[in-house]
């Protein structure tokens, strides 16, 4: 299962990068891998994406075994459900930076939407790396792979348009 944690640090963000950044080691164990680490831009958290085997394993990492947790005033963990992945086209831009887009959608649309957006077709500078229901703060969220923020930004616009009720929710 994958499960996204994000973690709100009670003070800064850059301050809570430093510790976690040294604290990232204790990420691994037999039942949890970590995929990513991520800050988007304009949110006051870090996000982890989990590849969990025992969903009680989760516990031993962030309660027991992460010093960093003492810098986190309150956590979200949400399950990452029916991914589809995208393999990257051979030939595809060297160093791409990863990129999330969070989709709010009407209820009765989660499945129409997500299958239009895993069928959106990349333009060679950005790509879907995958999609899938999150049932968290948002409905959809979109990994996208692109060489930088612009071309991120002109993909997110195309992909937010694949939503059926304009402005989400």
């Amino acid at each position: 299962m994958l499960v996204l944690v994000r973690l709100y640090p009670k003070g800064g963000l850059s301050n809570f990068c430093n510790v976690f950044e040294t604290e990232k080691r204790n990420l691994f164990w037999d039942d949890v891998k970590p995929l990513y680490a991520l800050r988007m831009e304009g949110k006051r958290y870090v996000s982890i994406l989990l590849d969990v085997k025992k969903f009680e394993a989760v516990e031993n990492v962030f309660l027991k075994d992460m010093m960093a947790m003492t810098s986190v005033s309150h956590t979200r963990t949400i399950p990452i459900m029916s991914p589809i992945y995208f393999p990257l086209p051979d030939g595809h831009p060297e160093n791409m930076e990863r990129f999330l887009v969070a989709l709010r959608i009407q209820p009765d649309k989660y499945k129409s939407v997500r299958d239009d957006v895993a069928n959106t077709k990349t333009d060679g500078n950005a790509f879907i790396n995958y999609v899938s229901y999150s049932f968290g703060d948002d409905d959809i969220i979109v990994s996208l792979l692109a060489k930088n923020r612009e071309t991120a930004r002109d993909r997110k616009s195309v992909v937010e348009g694949k939503r059926v009720e304009p402005g989400g929710r």
